[in-house]
């Protein structure tokens, strides 16, 4: 059975979509450009040697701790003293 629905319906389901497409496209944009932009290089945008790493165990520091160390820079790992920490250390 085809459903036929009232101009009215259609209306309002059009009114409600407005909204979620405006959040879809503000959520979509930020996250294009942060996947295309290119990896800054920290060594020598700050003129840096050393770089401290907080949670370098696991997750997002242990990521960092080797973007950083791929960079070329010396990195000191702090994290809690666990298995994690010693696989990152060893990698």
């Amino acid at each position: 059975f085809p459903v036929i629905l009232s101009p009215y319906a259609v209306y309002a389901i059009a009114l409600m979509a407005i909204p979620a497409t405006f959040w879809f496209i503000a959520y979509l944009i930020p996250q294009l450009f942060m996947a295309f932009r290119p990896v800054p290089d920290l060594k020598k945008k700050y003129d840096a040697q050393w770089a401290l790493v907080t949670g370098g165990g696991s997750g997002i520091g242990k990521a960092l701790c080797f973007k950083l160390a791929s960079q070329g820079l010396n990195v000191v790992v702090v994290s809690l003293d666990d298995d994690c920490l010693k696989t990152t250390v060893k990698e």
